[in-house]
């Protein structure tokens, strides 16, 4: 953290090249991000539970 901020204050990075930043807004960010994020834990932990109660049973060969 504190080198990213000696690199910005040694005056070498120049924020012109690091645009566009968000050049279509914050849309783009929030469509990807966000089914990604809900889905991600909770789906999985609802998949867990169902599975849950089946892996108790013992198979009868």
């Amino acid at each position: 953290m504190s080198s990213n901020f000696f690199i910005f204050a040694s005056g070498s990075v120049k924020a012109e090249n690091l645009l566009p930043v968000l050049e279509e807004g914050w849309k783009p960010v929030f469509t990807t991000a966000f089914p990604l994020t809900f889905t991600f834990p909770f789906g999985e932990m609802i998949v867990f539970t169902v599975l849950m109660p089946y892996l108790n049973r013992h198979i009868q060969i």
